[in-house]
């Protein structure tokens, strides 16, 4: 029973390094169905936009031909003529449709993930050999779907074409009465009427086709616990990942030192290569508590809050450079430096009084 057994235990979601590794194998949600549909509705489109400007050129290549198959023998010669001449009215209808067709094409493949080329699919792969994976390929879950959507598809469009021969069957004995350019009109629209409905019909089911093969593929993809952990131990040991992870530990710790500044009682500069924000808070730290430093960009940006919370800011040179040197965020500052922040913070009071 093994052979049919499924990973029930794959629980989680797949990490983005699972996903970057399953698209160098060439492996992506995508619906077979969704290209060809989009353009097809495309290539109608597009008739439909430039169907006017056809049936005038149209027209006069009938009567160019007419004219110049009355005015001269038949030959294979004048036959030559006549086709090479419809070739070259019709070829800028050509170039539009085939070049939206393509657009179209790359349009909707990009859209399902992207243009993936991988070489992974055209090697050797002993897998592909194992009876067990073909036999689950037969399996209900796979092929039925399969079964289902082209049912849904042909019984779709077999409704379609059906509501198009029963809507235009009463006017159909007319089209004998009428001229071969009306009556090419008229069959032309009904032509057109059910291509576009099939097309945004085919677009839809696509479309949806697309979601179910997301959602398998998102299945099939998942990872155990255990297949987590052992990815998230690798990549430890990876230097980039190391690096990224300093990277961002660094950012984190200095939006949380320069929130901490609007907290600070004082901010000692030099004047402007260096910045250190003091707090002291007398009935819980026994010393005067570095906040914040920073140098450079870093002490621009604690002046700024500073200001901007109206933080104090005394201008100190060797005062500004020895507490930069010497301390770190969260230490106190020592006994030798009591005297010089005493002063500093005795000045800071004074100012604080005389505004009030």
């Amino acid at each position: 029973m093994a052979l049919f057994s499924h990973s029930g235990d794959r629980t989680e979601k797949a990490t983005p390094r699972r996903r970057s590794e399953a698209r160098k194998k060439g492996q992506i949600a995508r619906s077979s169905l969704l290209a060809p549909a989009v353009v097809f509705l495309g290539v109608f489109v597009v008739l439909g936009m430039f169907a006017p400007s056809f049936i005038r050129d149209l027209s006069r290549m009938l009567q160019r031909g007419l004219s110049t198959a009355a005015a001269s023998e038949i030959t294979e010669e004048t036959l030559q003529t006549i086709f090479m001449s419809y070739c070259r009215d019709i070829s800028w209808l050509i170039l539009v449709i085939a070049g939206a067709a393509f657009v179209l094409s790359i349009g909707a493949n990009a859209a399902q993930g992207g243009l993936v080329f991988s070489g992974h699919r055209l090697g050797l792969h002993l897998e592909n050999l194992n009876p067990a994976a073909g036999i689950r390929r037969l399996l209900p879950g796979t092929s039925m779907g399969e079964l289902a959507k082209a049912l849904l598809t042909v019984g779709v469009l077999s409704y379609l074409c059906w509501s198009a021969y029963a809507e235009a069957r009463t006017e159909m004995p007319r089209y004998i009465l009428m001229s071969p350019l009306q009556s090419s009109s008229k069959i032309s629209a009904v032509v057109y009427r059910l291509a576009f409905k099939s097309g945004c019909v085919l677009v839809l089911i696509a479309l949806g086709d697309y979601i179910w093969s997301r959602r398998r593929f998102d299945q099939s993809i998942r990872m155990t616990k255990q297949e987590i952990k052992e990815e998230a131990r690798s990549a430890e040991g990876n230097p980039e990942v190391r690096s990224r992870i300093r990277k961002r530990q660094r950012e984190i710790a200095l939006r949380s030192m320069l929130a901490d500044v609007k907290k600070a009682d004082v901010v000692i500069t030099n004047p402007t290569h260096y910045a250190v924000a003091l707090q002291y808070v007398p009935q819980k730290m026994p010393a005067p508590t570095v906040v914040a430093k920073g140098k450079g960009f870093v002490a621009l940006k604690i002046r700024e809050i500073a200001q901007a919370n109206k933080v104090p800011i005394v201008e100190n040179k060797p005062l500004a450079q020895t507490l930069f040197k010497a301390l770190d965020v969260g230490q106190q500052i020592p006994a030798n430096l009591f005297k010089a922040i005493a002063e500093v913070l005795a000045y800071v009071y004074r100012l604080k009084r005389m505004r009030l």
